[in-house]
This record gives C-alpha cells, sequence and structure tokens, in this order.
C-alpha cells in the first residue's frame, strides 16, 4: 500500500499559510498545484523558487521541497496511474531519494579530465548545479565567489583551507543545505570561499573536497568514480 509523504501534502497544501493572502500567492498556489498534477517538476520547481522570493522568511523550508522534487526530476519519475484527486501529490516511493544499485556504493560520472583531475557534477540545495574539480588533496569543499553569490551564501566565519597543491588560505566559511554529486547526498555541508580569489585561477571551477567523501573509500575509473562506504 503506499503512503502520501506528508512533506509534500503540506507544501502542496500549507502555502496559503506560509504566503501572505494575496492574488500572485494564490497564483502561484494554483500553478504549483497544476505542477504536481502534471508531473511537470521543472515548472514546480521554478514555481516554488517564485515563492522563496515572495516569501524569503520560508526560504529553508521551501529549499527542502525544492530539493525533493529535484530528486523527481532528476529520475525522470513519471507515473501513468498518477492520482491527481489529492493534487497531485507524488507518493512516498516517489520522492524517496534515488538509491545505489549496491548498498553503500555510489557511483559519480566523471564529465572530463582537467589535468588529469576529474570534473563532477554537484547540485547545491536541489537547484544550482556547477561542475567541480574532483581533489583529494583539498581539506574542503572549495566554491568560487560566483557560485557563493549565487546560492546567496551568509558568512558563518574565517578559517584556513588546505588546497590540492599543499597551501594553506584563509576563507569564509558557510554551509549548505543540501550537496548532491552522482548517486551520494548529503545534508548541512560545509563549504568555503575566498570573495577576492581569482575564478580562472581554479579552471573556472571549485573543489569538492574531503569533507564530502572523507568517510568512502575512493575508486577512480575511466568514467566514473566509485565511492564505498567504510564499514565501521
Amino acid at each position: 500500500m503506499k503512503f502520501r509523504f506528508a512533506a509534500i501534502a503540506l507544501l502542496a497544501t500549507g502555502f496559503n499559510l506560509i504566503l501572505s493572502p494575496s492574488g500572485r500567492s494564490q497564483s502561484l498556489n494554483e500553478a504549483l498545484n497544476s505542477a504536481l498534477c502534471a508531473q511537470d517538476w521543472s515548472r514546480a520547481l521554478q514555481t516554488i523558487q517564485e515563492i522563496k522570493q515572495l516569501s524569503p522568511e520560508h526560504a529553508a523550508q521551501l529549499t527542502t521541497y525544492q530539493s525533493r522534487l529535484q530528486n523527481l526530476a532528476t529520475r525522470g519519475f513519471y507515473d501513468p496511474g498518477w492520482n491527481c484527486s489529492g493534487g497531485g501529490l507524488p507518493t512516498a516511493s516517489a520522492i524517496a531519494p534515488a538509491q545505489p544499485a549496491t548498498s553503500g556504493i555510489f557511483r559519480v560520472p566523471i564529465k572530463e579530465f582537467r589535468g588529469g583531475t576529474p570534473v563532477v557534477e554537484v547540485t547545491f540545495n536541489g537547484t544550482d548545479t556547477f561542475l567541480m574539480l574532483f581533489d583529494t588533496g583539498a581539506t574542503t569543499t572549495l566554491i568560487l565567489p560566483s557560485m557563493a553569490n549565487k546560492l546567496k551564501l551568509e558568512t558563518l566565519g574565517n578559517a584556513e583551507a588546505t588546497v590540492a597543491d599543499g597551501r594553506t588560505k584563509k576563507v569564509n566559511v558557510a554551509r549548505v543545505d543540501s550537496l548532491k554529486v552522482g548517486d551520494l547526498e548529503v545534508n548541512d555541508v560545509t563549504v568555503t570561499f575566498d570573495l577576492r580569489a581569482d575564478e580562472n585561477s581554479l579552471e573556472g571551477m571549485g573543489l569538492l573536497g574531503q569533507n564530502v567523501f572523507q568517510h568512502y573509500d575512493i575508486s577512480l575509473k575511466k568514467e566514473e568514480i566509485e565511492f564505498r562506504e567504510r564499514s565501521e
């Protein structure tokens, strides 16, 4: 028996409580319900982004919902027997994070190589995707100033980070709600950035660091990177 996922039910039915009553909020609610009913995840994601702009005080909650809907979009989920009578809400089995073929093993496609370093696709907060260098020598994940600006990150403090060539540099510290690379998704991730950095010095890409994959054994293959979870 399939049960509807409670958080998504709140997403579809609770926006009238989140948004102040107005013609614009009503229009966005209707647009969201229509997109969910049509299983148009791209349109639903865009609508939620508009709702975030209208109600920034609820950005964290809305980002969580965006991440779940992004999972449906990434998987290309489509149910020909979809029942819209409840507002087009996805079931728990549909909204659950994608699982790797083998438990404890996560695979990350390699997009290309830059100077022998793999380049992978990384999605932050379920919405913004960037190409990043997979850097086993970096202690933490280092993003570009342009990425930090797009993600609208709030600086929590400063720290020193070690980059691939062994240098240490002072950086700003922030956190993102989620980070997804291939099959692997982690929550509440620390990222660092230097707003004065020259983006061209890193091939115009950030570095995916050890704080994301430190609990995994890494196997670098021709077309993918395999993360194998270590047994405690």
